[in-house]
């Protein structure tokens, strides 16, 4: 970590109590708010089939043990990793519509810019430093927001961070750790990153001393003991689970089984340095190193590891750049900090608190309708398509497109589909294997499915609809702009 600065801020106080960082801070989060609803956040293709499994969970009270809406691994056994974060989405759901979901996924997005701005602030003691670091984290948060369960799981990430910094500071709240993760194994599966961290953590300062730019403090032997007793605490937590041990081994297998995932799933391939995002992180980055070298900071060890293995996985995964995000961030909000006294000598209560009223009132009338959210939703799916399968039922077995499933499974539940983008639970099975390989027309589409495959549902311009188009086994019987619906003539 850089060397401590001293914070400037104001200590001055005024009868309204809002002072210009609250103005600062209400417009920070009605830019994002703003930034949300201008994106299709409701377009995650997965939000569907989570909400179908929170659905089975409520209507049975009971927990999904074995695979239940695609015919092609139909009673294998799965396990729900996730069953917490959809049940919140689910309740969202239920209790507003898709107005429910985004604000559901707004107030994530809302949560975890904040976490970043806490973290920000840990160092700095400096709001419009820990502000401008929070709109640097959305420049990473980009690919990965919207109705996702693992904005959950970087909430967690992010509250064992603070955490964290505040026992390096002398205030002990480790306690909190079991706990959180003890929620947090239920929420999502990218619990293990926090224990890497945690881990990392103790080891920074098994030893002190002192190198170049680098300096670890070593911790008390009372330090050692109680962190390894919260250790082996948060170790405990993750057993208390609805599928025991499994569910602590089952991330795992995602990196060392699931090399097709890996390289097929977008958000699993590596950081696009042509992208704007991919140079702006570079950007990012280099600009927090060659500060740190310009100004002679003093690192701490814990900070350069951390630091090394965000990084490393940020540009690895761009599924792992709100992990990148969170750790360089707060580091380079040490680059912002602003002399706030000439500000608090200009304090205009009244008018920051209009402000903040205005930016309130602002957000509280510019959510999107249930129309306008709907029409998000269902852009790019296969809206009239299932509306006309649905007058006019095909049999046999149905092929689908990979990002459709969960739309399908949740919409025309009584139909099982072929595939959907639970990657991993496919791979397994060699499904995910033998799809891409149709699609990529590299076999024939008669080894599809149990029994063969009775109808295509596609879209319309993908290779394999256009090859089948004039096949003289397959003809056309809907289509529209998005899909087309092929039956086999001899079935």
């Amino acid at each position: 970590m850089p060397t401590q600065v001293k914070p400037r801020t104001s200590t001055a106080t005024h009868p309204l109590g809002l002072r210009f960082e609250h103005v600062l801070a209400a417009l920070f989060a009605s830019a994002i708010y703003i930034f949300c609803i201008h994106r299709q956040l409701l377009a995650d293709p997965d939000i569907w089939w989570h909400l179908k499994d929170a659905e089975y969970l409520f209507q049975h009270r009971s927990f999904i043990h074995r695979e239940l809406f695609t015919y092609s691994v139909e009673g294998s056994k799965w396990m729900n990793p996730e069953w917490l974060s959809e049940a919140v989405y689910y309740l969202a759901w239920r209790l507003a519509g898709y107005r429910g979901l985004e604000t559901t996924a707004i107030l994530m997005i809302e949560a975890l810019a904040g976490g970043v701005c806490l973290l920000a602030w840990q160092r700095t003691r400096n709001v419009r430093a820990a502000l401008l670091a929070g709109c640097c984290f959305m420049l990473f948060a980009t690919v990965s927001i919207g109705p996702r369960t693992q904005m959950f799981g970087w909430l967690c990430f992010l509250t064992e961070l603070a955490v964290l910094h505040a026992f390096r500071q002398g205030r002990d709240r480790l306690w909190f750790l079991p706990p959180l993760f003890l929620l947090w194994i239920n929420l999502h599966g990218s619990w293990p990153i926090g224990i890497v961290f945690f881990a990392v953590f103790a080891l920074c300062g098994m030893r002190g001393f002192e190198r170049g730019a680098i300096v670890a403090r070593a911790w008390t032997p009372q330090q050692l003991r109680h962190m390894a007793i919260i250790g082996l605490l948060c170790l405990f937590a993750l057993f208390v689970n609805p599928y025991g041990w499994r569910l602590v081994v089952y991330p795992l297998t995602i990196t060392t089984q699931h090399a097709l995932t890996l390289g097929a799933v977008q958000e699993w391939q590596s950081l696009d340095f042509h992208s704007f995002r991919g140079r702006a992180v570079f950007a990012m980055l280099a600009g927090l190193l060659f500060a740190g070298a310009l100004r002679r900071r003093v690192w701490e060890l814990y900070d350069v590891v951390t630091l090394i293995v965000a990084s490393l996985a940020a540009f690895s995964y761009s599924r792992f750049l709100l992990l990148g995000g969170a750790v360089i961030c707060p580091l380079l909000a040490r680059e912002f900090v602003f002399d706030m006294r000439s500000v608090a000598k200009k304090e205009q209560p009244l008018l920051n608190a209009a402000i903040v009223a205005l930016a309130g009132l602002f957000v509280a009338t510019h959510l999107p309708s249930q129309r306008e959210l709907k029409s998000q939703s269902d852009a790019g799916y296969p809206v009239d398509a299932v509306a006309w399968l649905r007058q006019h039922p095909q049999s046999g077995e149905m092929l689908n497109a990979f990002d459709w499933g969960g739309y399908l499974i949740w919409n025309q539940p009584s139909v099982p589909v072929y595939i959907d983008t639970r990657a991993d639970v496919f791979e397994d099975s060699g499904i995910l294997l033998q799809y891409v390989d149709t699609i990529a027309l590299r076999t024939p589409i008669d080894g599809i499915g149990r029994g063969g495959v009775g109808y295509v549902l596609m879209p319309v311009g993908e290779p394999l609809v256009r090859v089948l188009r004039r096949s003289t086994d397959w003809t056309v019987v809907y289509e529209d702009r998005t899909a087309a619906v092929l039956i086999r003539k001899s079935r």
